[in-house]
């Protein structure tokens, strides 16, 4: 059974043909996935990545370490690798994604038939912001709040931001420090995913994912900011929904 700790299976389907994980920005959590669960193709089974410090795992101690990160949740994806999968990250997810897929690439291990990444510099951009995570505890949620990602009666909410402020603290920590080196293409379908209004992450930089990949490559554009996968949930879910059907339809009619 996959579903506790690391993963989140809404709605098992044990006749699944695709398997779609799914990668949450920085301070989220497998709760911005469950919604498209009931809009997947019939054939696809949605994981939502629930990782440490965080939703049920609240108590739990945060990675601040991506790369021990990637080899551990690694370790739990690789049993369920045994179908099709398709991988889906937004901003810290995409790149938490594509480690995880160049760590696969090392150990040999089936690569995905696609991989969406989502509201996210190319990952071979470093972050160019002024570092957040170190900063004192008014001024880090001041940055929080000018993201615009986290709700206000949660930032206003002492008690339960002094609960957050670790797990937050701690994806920025990987996030500020995260820049992969440019190595071969990997051998995968790319869908780039982006808000037209998303002041922290230029269209050129987001498209440059493209770099990366040597399979086909789509863009879709919201007309949203950095959080569209929020704000524009209904839209991003039919745009990855169409795209897994095509997958369907494409690549896995003769399995």
């Amino acid at each position: 059974m996959m579903n506790q700790p690391w993963f989140h299976v809404p709605k098992p389907n044990a006749k699944a043909r695709l398997r779609l994980f799914c990668l949450s920005y920085a301070g989220g959590s497998s709760a911005t996935y469950l919604p498209f669960a009931e809009h997947l193709p019939n054939e696809v089974e949605l994981v939502a990545v629930q990782l440490p410090g965080r939703g049920m795992r609240l108590a739990e101690s945060p990675y601040t370490d991506l790369t021990q990160l990637v080899e551990d949740l690694a370790a739990q994806m690789k049993p369920h690798l045994n179908l099709p999968y398709a991988i889906l990250g937004h901003s810290f997810g995409s790149r938490l994604g594509f480690e995880l897929v160049q760590y696969f690439r090392h150990q040999q291990w089936p690569l995905p038939v696609h991989f969406f990444a989502s509201g996210s510099r190319a990952p071979h951009y470093k972050n160019t912001d002024s570092p957040i995570h170190q900063l004192p505890q008014a001024a880090f949620i001041e940055k929080l709040r000018s993201f615009g990602g986290t709700p206000e009666e949660v930032l206003n909410n002492e008690d339960f931001m002094e609960m957050l402020l670790p797990m937050l603290r701690a994806d920025f920590t990987m996030v500020e420090n995260h820049q992969s080196e440019m190595k071969p293409a990997l051998s995968c379908d790319l869908t780039i995913l982006g808000g037209q209004h998303d002041g922290g992450v230029p269209l050129e930089d987001l498209h440059d994912w493209q770099l990366h990949f040597d399979g086909a490559v789509s863009h879709v554009i919201f007309d949203g900011g950095h959080f569209f996968i929020e704000t524009h949930k209904s839209l991003v879910i039919k745009a990855v929904a169409t795209k897994l059907a095509s997958i369907l339809t494409a690549e896995l009619a003769t399995c």
